[in-house]
């Protein structure tokens, strides 16, 4: 379970070679209503550090995508919707991946947004019932609860499919005057029996994130600074019923794509604190983070330990864009054994250049 974390090794090979079109996206649409295929990276929820569902954290994959391609507005409203399909064709098993998505806006004071999304990763394990690809495709539209499902199931069937379903929600609120936005997110990987077993248990299996940005710091425009807290802890209630945990599923990979997961990147059993502070105007960026991970809080015996300080400095000279990266890791407890430390460097740098301009001047 805990072999899935970014700081593994995920491939062997040497020298490891990954080559292809990245970041690739065609879509047919009518006022940026449609459809089509894309491998670009998606991110769902209001964090900048963490989701629940969708992150950059792997690749791309490649999957169908039908809705909006940018958010429709009617009046004060404005309106997102997503779905999304594919099969994961390197993950063991070529499970299928179908998530519904969508977000409502209302530009009020504060202004308003409530997001809500449904995932489900289904087939590739082995089960008695038969399962096409147009079953995978239409779970993000069925019923909530298990007993409602099973009024419908044929007599010889198990009651609870195999299938690993998260079904999440946020809300965020953003005060333009003072440049403060607050959110929570929260979301449950279980398929809940009926009503009262929501009622009776309401922490089982759930995850939080809850966040706070702030720009315009003491007065400054160009100061910014913030927190996120993602709490993705086994709940106790593993104790009465079993489970309790994310990602969980080995038939499945443990939810990752190439090694890495697409959501959370701490993983299941686990915490993430991150606080920033920033300064940003039109030609410079600078960013200093610190970020407080565990690993296997409920299993680990003792729990793995990750600090991290970051420094990310981005300018702009003669129309070149500069990234300078710096992050020091400090790994206590490394791989659940006490007093095991590990500690490392990362040095990145990156120059990028927009050529839309030299892509104009051809074209003419």
């Amino acid at each position: 379970l805990f072999n899935v974390l970014n700081d593994n090794q995920n491939f062997v090979e040497q020298p490891y070679k990954s080559y292809g079109f990245r970041e690739s996206q065609l879509f047919f649409h009518y006022k940026e209503i449609g459809f089509g295929i894309s491998n670009a990276n998606m991110w769902w929820g209001p964090g900048i550090h963490t989701s629940l569902t969708m992150t950059n954290n792997t690749t791309g994959f490649p999957h169908l995508m039908i809705g909006t391609l940018n958010e429709k507005r009617y009046r004060n409203i404005g309106i997102n919707v997503r779905y999304i399909f594919t099969e994961l064709n390197k993950v063991p098993g070529n499970p299928y991946y179908t998530a519904l998505v969508w977000t409502t806006t209302f530009y009020t004071r504060p202004i308003i947004t409530l997001g809500l999304s449904r995932n489900y990763l289904s087939g590739g394990l082995a089960t008695d019932r038969p399962f096409t690809i147009w079953d995978a495709a239409l779970l993000p539209f069925e019923l909530l609860f298990i007993d409602t499902k099973i009024q419908k199931y044929p007599s010889e069937w198990e009651a609870h499919d195999p299938w690993d379903q998260t079904l999440v929600g946020f809300v965020s609120l953003h005060f333009p005057n003072s440049g403060l936005q607050l959110f929570i997110e929260l979301g449950t990987d279980d398929h809940r029996q009926n009503w009262m077993d929501l009622r009776s248990q309401p922490d089982h299996n759930t995850a939080s994130v809850i966040g706070l940005r702030k720009y315009g710091l003491f007065n400054n425009r160009f100061l910014f600074g913030g927190f996120e807290y993602a709490n993705i802890k086994q709940s106790y209630t593993y104790k009465y019923r079993g489970g309790g945990q994310w990602w969980a599923k080995s038939g499945y990979d443990y939810s990752t794509y190439e090694g890495r997961r697409w959501a959370a990147h701490s993983g299941s059993d686990s915490d993430d604190f991150y606080l920033f502070f920033g300064f940003n105007d039109n030609n410079w960026t600078f960013i200093h983070g610190f970020n407080y991970e565990r690993h296997g809080i409920i299993n680990g015996n003792p729990p793995e330990v990750k600090i991290e300080f970051r420094l990310d400095i981005r300018f702009i000279y003669k129309k070149y864009r500069i990234n300078i990266y710096y992050e020091k890791e400090l790994l206590n407890n490394s791989e659940f054994v006490p007093n095991e430390v590990r500690r490392s460097n990362v040095f990145w740098f990156g120059l990028e250049k927009d050529m839309s301009e030299l892509i104009h001047t051809f074209s003419n």
